[in-house]
């Protein structure tokens, strides 16, 4: 759980300093960045989205959570009807 609790707390660090280096990041942490996009965008617009982004934060879910499928195909939905 510590290693979780950490990824949440440095992962804005670490995409802030791939941007300042210009340095190429994995496909792996790329596609976990734009998840994490979808869902947070889809927080201001979604109730359950809300509810589980905020549970990961608060370390009341684990981050892994957010990796549900259902979960992210409803953050693009709700992106996605916003947009149109």
């Amino acid at each position: 759980m510590t290693d979780a609790a950490w990824m949440i707390s440095a992962g804005g660090d670490a995409a802030r300093l791939d941007a300042q280096s210009g340095a190429e990041v994995p496909d792996e942490v790329s596609r976990q960045r734009q998840a994490m996009d979808q869902l947070m965008r889809a927080t201001f617009i979604d109730a359950d989205v809300h509810s589980a982004v905020e549970n990961v934060l608060y370390m009341l879910a684990h981050p892994a959570t957010l990796a549900d499928p259902a979960l992210l195909e409803r953050a693009a939905t709700a992106n996605r009807q916003e947009a149109s």
